[in-house]
């Protein structure tokens, strides 16, 4: 079978998932992600973390509306209708992956509970601009920073997640620290961590011990198939929706499962290897298409912070789609990513009605993300490489 390198994630050892399975009797965290997120509180997964911070949030004040980006993930949408806000979509940037500010600016009223700040694939929103765009009004800045744990502020030393009022973590599928499931609240003032303990302590407890034996029984083939030479096989599995983005409305909400301690435990020590590996392929990503002038590569400070994956914005759609196509092709591991702005995904369009955020549309049909894991090699980089430019020549 021809090789298919995963777009995201990173390997899982076998005997990791086993000893956690089977072996660990530990019911917390490590020691050292209690330290670097004190007060976390793990959940089943980003998509319940959000909700709660955004619980936590509404408590404090009547505002209902929350903005969000216009081009991210349709969870986050789902979390602040689930939570009976009010979403609002600011633009972003042309051709970045954070919001308008200007826009931004503008769309702050005196109705506005909060602004999430999104760390889209690690790439570091700017959440001081973002809070003086709110300043002297009370709206709370929710970093989500699903796609950046562990990831350090560039201007500070504190990590992403914890730079605003409240943040979230996710240890999902692609994520930069995966077991495969659960989510964290982090970074919360003292005010909104007793609001925020108050909701997590109101979550269910996982229902049964079926949950826990289809997490492990996932995470033992992923550790099997998280590999170029077969991971074709979950790709053609319709079940393991390999690949795809959805909105769904309603979401499953628990504290975690007793296995998410457990595989933080034996995966959190291997994270700096992770980060490292991932630094430097991106950076050669970098040198390998110098000189290519018709897509915009992340600069080096979001490099240096942490990408989960490697996008890139194409000068047009055509070219996007041309290098996509030969990517998917060849099982090299690319992706167009979330296919429309969170106001053209199905199911979400109608709680947007009349929305127009031109720079997110523009966006959505000229990124490609390249995979940053331990299974790409320096040849895979090259095939990549060459990919990308045969599309900017041919587009």
């Amino acid at each position: 079978m021809m090789r298919s390198i995963p777009a995201a994630g990173h390997s899982i050892r076998l005997r990791s998932v086993v000893q956690a399975a089977l072996f660990s009797t530990e019911s917390a965290p490590p020691r050292e992600f209690s330290a670097a997120y004190p007060g976390a509180l793990l959940t089943n997964s980003g998509t319940t973390a959000l909700w709660v911070a955004m619980m936590a949030v509404k408590d404090r004040s009547p505002a209902r509306k929350i903005i969000l980006p216009s081009y991210t993930c349709p969870s986050v949408a789902a979390a602040a209708i689930g939570a009976g806000l009010i979403p609002v979509l600011c633009d972003m940037e042309p051709g970045r992956f954070v919001l308008n500010k200007e826009h931004l600016a503008a769309l702050i009223d005196g109705g506005t509970l909060a602004i999430v700040a999104v760390h889209l694939f690690g790439v570091p929103e700017d959440v001081e601009a973002i809070r003086s765009a709110a300043a002297g009004r009370q709206v709370a800045i929710i970093e989500d920073a699903t796609q950046a744990t562990a990831n350090p502020e560039p201007s500070s030393s504190r990590l992403l997640g914890t730079c605003g009022d409240i943040g979230v973590l996710s240890f999902g599928r692609g994520k930069p620290l995966s077991v495969l499931a659960g989510g964290a609240v982090v970074g919360c003032s003292a005010e909104l961590q007793k609001q925020a303990e108050e909701h997590w302590r109101h979550l269910p407890e996982p229902a049964g011990v079926l949950p826990a034996i289809k997490t492990v029984a996932v995470l033992l083939a992923y550790s099997v198939l998280f590999h170029p030479r077969l991971f074709w096989l979950p790709r053609a599995l319709p079940w393991f929706r390999v690949g795809e983005t959805w909105f769904a409305k309603e979401f499953p909400a628990s504290k975690a499962g007793s296995i998410v301690p457990r595989m933080l435990q034996t995966v959190w020590p291997g994270l700096a290897a992770i980060r490292a590996g991932r630094e430097r392929t991106a950076i050669a990503f970098r040198s390998a298409l110098e000189g290519c002038v018709e897509v915009r590569q992340p600069d080096l400070k979001a490099v240096e912070c942490g990408l989960v994956r490697y996008p890139l914005v194409f000068d047009s759609p055509q070219q996007r789609d041309s290098a996509l196509a030969a990517m998917e092709q060849e099982g090299l591991g690319g992706t167009g990513m979330y296919p429309a702005p969170l106001h053209r995904i199905p199911g979400l369009a109608e709680t947007f009605p009349g929305v127009t955020c031109r720079h997110a549309e523009s966006l959505a049909g000229r990124i490609l993300t390249l995979p940053l894991h331990d299974r790409v090699k320096p040849e895979d980089v090259d095939r990549i490489a060459e990919s990308v430019r045969e599309a900017c020549r041919n587009g």
